[in-house]
């Protein structure tokens, strides 16, 4: 396959960039109910994992940037390349100089779906926004276990 225009060395290199696996990023347990995943000399995080008032995912990638700091955004969540898609409701991005996340509560389908996952893809319709290789993601029954209990003054909905 010739790609027009390009030297031979620069096809090359084109091709080595499309077959060229994505190099996984380890997960390491950072505290209770907490992991993160930070790529060799980055300043912050490719993916997080946290408790707060819910458990909840925060992915940092350039393609939120162009979002700006954003509310009650709807996306897909797929893992290992599976066709089966999460929604995610209500994902909000934070945008700063260096760093564009969406971040998402991990309700009862999305854990499912991220438990023991060696990859994380997230989509808007049939764009593909992000996909993110993964070693150490905690099993479905440890993200589980990090849910909080159901607070009966709150209205929220554990889905």
């Amino acid at each position: 396959m010739a790609i027009a225009g390009k030297s031979w060395a620069q096809q090359a290199a084109i091709l080595i960039l499309f077959v060229t696996p994505a190099q996984a990023v380890p997960l390491t347990k950072s505290g209770y109910c907490s992991w993160e995943a930070k790529q060799p000399g980055a300043v912050y995080n490719r993916v997080s994992i946290s408790q707060g008032d819910h458990l909840m995912i925060a992915v940092n990638d350039q393609v939120f940037r162009s979002w700006g700091n954003s509310i009650d955004n709807r996306v897909q969540l797929t893992s290992n390349h599976e066709p089966h898609r999460v929604q995610i409701r209500g994902a909000w991005t934070d945008v700063v100089p260096g760093l564009s996340t969406l971040s998402a509560y991990l309700y009862a389908d999305a854990r499912r779906a991220l438990g023991g996952a060696k990859s994380v893809q997230l989509w808007k319709g049939r764009k593909l926004l992000a996909d993110v290789q993964l070693e150490n993601m905690p099993s479905t029954k440890q993200l589980n276990a990090c849910v909080p209990p159901p607070n009966r003054h709150s209205d929220s909905e554990e889905h």
